[in-house]
């Protein structure tokens, strides 16, 4: 979770996302992952909580990702591949306390949102302009360093297979092997 914290500290001016014409520096993300990640705990989100995130690559996505990672929580990206009953399914499974979701998803979204999810406390919506807007979730949180102890083997991610039997299957990831299949890549690339 300090991943965006050190490059805010080294680059703050430097780009880290360009999502159509907006563009995010690495001191915005950084502020805008302390407020997500302390607006999620503020909801009475506890450690190892998850929290789905139903959105196509943009810069709410990323946000989230880190904002969980760096509050302690699972992040449980939803793989937009699968139909809706697959997709409730998979947040039932994952016991997804929070969903944050991108309106521009319509029917899908809705279809999943009308399945029954018990443990699903809170949905959020990246393009909403109400108080279940990504926005006013984001407003609600502090730009004051979130410090949470996270072990380096502790989950992060939980992604579903989508595989051609039965359900799909949880795969949970640690920090440690997101971290270094990151490095990896680095270096493949460099």
């Amino acid at each position: 979770g300090d991943i965006v914290t050190r490059a805010a500290d080294l680059y703050p001016d430097r780009t880290a996302f360009v999502d159509g014409d907006r563009r995010t520096d690495y001191a915005s993300l950084e502020r805008q992952v302390n407020r997500l990640g302390s607006a999620l705990l503020a909801l009475g989100l506890k450690h190892q909580d998850v929290v789905g995130v139903m959105a196509r690559n943009c810069t709410e996505m990323m946000v989230a990702y880190f904002a969980c990672a760096r509050a302690g929580l699972i992040c449980a990206p939803v793989n937009l591949g699968l139909r809706p009953a697959e997709i409730a399914w998979c947040l039932n499974d994952a016991k997804a306390k929070v969903l944050i979701v991108e309106q521009a998803l319509g029917d899908t979204a809705r279809e999943v949102l009308a399945a029954e999810m018990p443990a699903l406390e809170h949905r959020f919506w990246i393009g909403g302009d109400g108080d279940d807007g990504f926005d006013a979730l984001l407003a609600r949180g502090s730009e004051a360093p979130l410090e949470v102890m996270v072990g380096d083997r502790e989950i992060v991610q939980l992604l579903y297979t989508s595989g051609t039997t039965g359900n799909p299957k949880g795969v949970l990831t640690s920090h440690l092997a997101v971290t270094m299949a990151g490095l990896s890549n680095a270096i493949t690339i460099a």
